[in-house]
C-alpha cells in the first residue's frame, strides 16, 4: 500500500493546492518576464510590428505542467508500486521530461508539441511497462495525467498560435543568426 492509503498524504496534497492556486494567478506575469529576459539576451526576436505580451489568465494553462510532473514522478510511492524498478524509472523520467520541456516552453511554446509525446507515453506506459495490470488507480493515475497533459499541451499550443496570428501578442522566434 502506498501513500494513497494515508490520511495525512491527502491533507498534505490538499494543502499544496494553495501555492498552486497562487501560481496560476501569477503565471501570465511569470511568462511575460521570462520572455522579456529571453529577448534581452537575444535568445529570440520578434517579427516586425509585433509586441511582446503575456497570455491572458486562464488562456494559458501551461502552469499545470508543474503539478503534473510532480504527480507523475511521485506516482510509484503514492500508489505503492515502488517495488517495480521499471515503473519507478518510467515515472521519474516522464516527470522530469514534463518539466524539462515545459520550462523552455515558456519562451518557445512550440516545444509543447514534445509534451504531447510525453503525454502519449503516459497513456500507454502502465500497460507497456506492466504496472497498469494490477487494477485500481495504478494505471489510471498515469493515464489521467497523460490525458490532462495532452489537453494542457494542445491549449498552450493553440493559444500561442492565436497570439502569433493576431500579430500583437508576439511570443518570439529564433533570431536569424540562431536558425
Amino acid at each position: 500500500m502506498g501513500l494513497a492509503g494515508q490520511w495525512w498524504f491527502w491533507a498534505l496534497a490538499a494543502t499544496a493546492l494553495v501555492p498552486l492556486a497562487l501560481l496560476a494567478r501569477r503565471w501570465p506575469g511569470i511568462l511575460l518576464r521570462a520572455r522579456r529576459w529571453a529577448l534581452s539576451r537575444r535568445l529570440l526576436s520578434l517579427a516586425p510590428g509585433q509586441t511582446l505580451s503575456g497570455p491572458s489568465g486562464a488562456r494559458d494553462p501551461s502552469w499545470l505542467a508543474l503539478p503534473i510532473a510532480l504527480w507523475v514522478g511521485a506516482g510509484p510511492w503514492v500508489w505503492g508500486y515502488d517495488d517495480s524498478g521499471e515503473a519507478v524509472t518510467s515515472a521519474l523520467v516522464s516527470g522530469a521530461a514534463v518539466l524539462l520541456i515545459a520550462i523552455p516552453g515558456i519562451v518557445f511554446p512550440a516545444l509543447w508539441a514534445l509534451e504531447l509525446m510525453v503525454a502519449s507515453w503516459l497513456l500507454v506506459a502502465p500497460w507497456l511497462v506492466g504496472y497498469g495490470n494490477d487494477g485500481g488507480p495504478v494505471g489510471l493515475s498515469d493515464t489521467a495525467s497523460g490525458l490532462l497533459l495532452s489537453a494542457v499541451a494542445i491549449a498552450t499550443l493553440s493559444g500561442a498560435e492565436r497570439r502569433v496570428r493576431a500579430g500583437g501578442g508576439g511570443i518570439g522566434r529564433l533570431p536569424p543568426g540562431n536558425r
